[in-house]
């Protein structure tokens, strides 16, 4: 199966994407909230909400961006 980037829905508010945009790899909250000029409290809530939505997932501490496994390709 094809594996895609889930790419953000449109109803994300400002600081929401942004944090999604910070995202190039395997982030700290650290890293994401120097990038955004966010406070970390807030780049962790962020990041959780955007995680329960499935756009994000902590993977040890780092947050990337989900994949998502596409439709089957045909043969």
């Amino acid at each position: 199966a094809a594996r895609l980037a889930l790419g953000p829905p449109p109803n994300l508010d400002p600081d929401q994407r942004s944090v999604y945009d910070a995202l190039g790899g395997s982030e700290l909250a650290d890293a994401i909230a120097a990038a955004t000029r966010l406070s970390l409290p807030s780049v962790t809530s962020i990041l959780l909400s955007l995680e329960l939505k499935g756009l994000v997932r902590n993977a040890g501490g780092r947050y990337e961006r989900r994949l998502q496994v596409g439709p089957p390709v045909p043969r």
